[in-house]
């Protein structure tokens, strides 16, 4: 436990790494969101069960996206992380606004669609968190940066899993809408961490 706190104070003396900590948490939204899509798509009178269609979507977009976003990754991860990030949250917007106008309920196919772009933007989220943190330091530092960023985003994955809770007073929209802003602060903040490459 004092070797465990002892790693956390990284938090507190490293503002680079803390910077990073609080931009990877705030884009944990980006995964939070997708159930949102599935609920949305499933609450349209012409939704019906579109789960298979879902996890196909999911699979495709990784496997389509995750060679693009490594090779941009290399050359610089900051920009991947604020491009995947600006993208999902912005699909989550454009998600809101065509569920709120009926839109999206009219035409099946688009939430679905939906969600396979936010997959896409979500690899690259993940990729580009990935690769910044690993370019982030070597040896000993890394596994400590790795490991203190894992517990912390635990911790945010935890809380964010209580937002489900608001669906009763806002709708599923109204979270998917919550999600988006945050996305778009951690997108804002990535845009101030310091390039890796």
């Amino acid at each position: 436990i004092r070797e465990a706190l002892h790693r956390l104070e990284l938090l507190r003396t490293d503002s680079a790494f803390r910077r990073f900590v609080w931009v990877r948490a705030l884009l944990v939204s980006t995964g939070l969101s997708a159930p949102f899509y599935v609920t949305l798509a499933k609450e349209a009178p012409t939704g019906g069960n579109q789960l298979a269609l879902f996890v196909l979507a999911s699979g495709f977009a990784a496997a389509l996206s995750s060679g693009f976003w490594g090779r941009h990754s290399d050359r610089s991860s900051r920009s991947v992380l604020v491009f995947a990030a600006t993208m999902a949250a912005s699909l989550g917007t454009v998600v809101f606004l065509l569920d709120k106008t009926g839109v999206a309920g009219r035409y099946p196919w688009i939430i679905p669609f939906a969600f396979f772009l936010l997959a896409i933007a979500h690899a690259g989220v993940r990729v580009g968190r990935k690769t910044y943190l690993l370019d982030m330091a070597s040896g000993v530092r890394r596994t400590d940066y790795v490991a203190v960023s894992n517990s912390v985003i635990g911790l945010v994955l935890l809380l964010g899993g209580t937002l489900g809770l608001l669906v009763g007073a806002i709708g599923s929209g109204g979270v998917l809408l919550i999600l988006s802003v945050l996305g778009f602060a951690g997108a804002w903040g990535g845009r101030k961490l310091p390039e890796t490459q």
